[in-house]
């Protein structure tokens, strides 16, 4: 069973962030509607992961990998509550710049417009949303992988 986190949790922030933001993209959050996956892929295969392709993979794909936590400050003086900065990386793969723009825009206006929503970022325990400095990472050659990648970030309140 696949563990799908509407929230960011004390207990398990950390797979929380990953799982939620993934989620998100995937459309498996209620209410919300996810990236189109432009292809169609097999059954085995995923649009949206959590690590980098370690096989195999149909391009287009997304991925959202941990880039560590940056700050973390206490909530106040004798609160057991921390304010944790997560970072994380959203990466677009992609058989052409064209493509990899497109799904990169899908993405950003996703995580935008579900900032506020009922359901959203906010209301997930994700606050203070920011996108960093967009890259874009081109293999070599015409069948060269694209890939953009965006940086993102949020905090999250843990603890009672």
């Amino acid at each position: 069973m696949i563990n799908i986190a509407t929230q960011i949790s004390t207990t398990t922030f950390i797979a929380d962030a990953i799982t939620y933001i993934k989620e998100l993209l995937r459309g498996g959050i209620t209410d919300i509607t996810g990236l189109t996956d432009p292809i169609t892929r097999p059954s085995t295969q995923r649009y949206v992961m959590t690590r980098y392709p370690d096989r195999a993979s149909t391009y287009p794909i997304v991925s959202v990998v941990d880039r560590g936590i940056s700050t973390i400050q206490s909530g106040g003086m004798q609160s057991t509550v921390l304010v944790i900065l997560n970072n994380l990386e959203v990466r677009v793969w992609a058989r052409n710049v064209e493509e990899a723009d497109e799904i990169a825009q899908s993405v950003l206006d996703l995580l935008r417009t579900n900032q506020f929503t009922a359901g959203g970022l906010r209301a997930s325990n994700a606050f203070d949303f920011k996108f960093g400095p967009i890259q874009n990472v081109y293999e070599t050659g015409i069948q060269g992988i694209k890939s953009k990648v965006i940086p993102i970030s949020f905090f999250s309140v843990i603890g009672e």
